[in-house]
């Protein structure tokens, strides 16, 4: 929890040794399903401005994610991770 005397926020340390910016904005963007467009809005309000080197190198991210996702969750062990994985799949291919 971080207190900076008007909020409190809750910081996620899950991936913080990651040390990727565009790791936590492309997952941001997959669990949240933001459309291409909606990409373009993350990259500029966080970077301040839109940029297509960023864009692509998000891109990138994003199917990098995806794929691994697809590989962890296409499994037996359910019928929900397994169509989970599959929806994580076709959005990277």
């Amino acid at each position: 929890f971080i207190d900076d005397g008007d909020a409190i926020r809750i910081v996620d340390w899950e991936y913080a040794g990651m040390g990727d910016v565009f790791f936590d904005l492309a997952n941001f963007s997959i669990n949240h399903e933001l459309a291409p467009d909606d990409d373009a809005v993350l990259l500029a309000a966080y970077f301040g401005a839109e940029s297509q080197r960023e864009a692509e190198t998000l891109k990138k991210h994003l199917g990098l994610i995806q794929a691994y996702v697809m590989s962890q969750l296409v499994q037996p062990a359910s019928t929900v991770r397994c169509q989970y994985g599959e929806r994580r799949y076709h959005d990277a291919v």
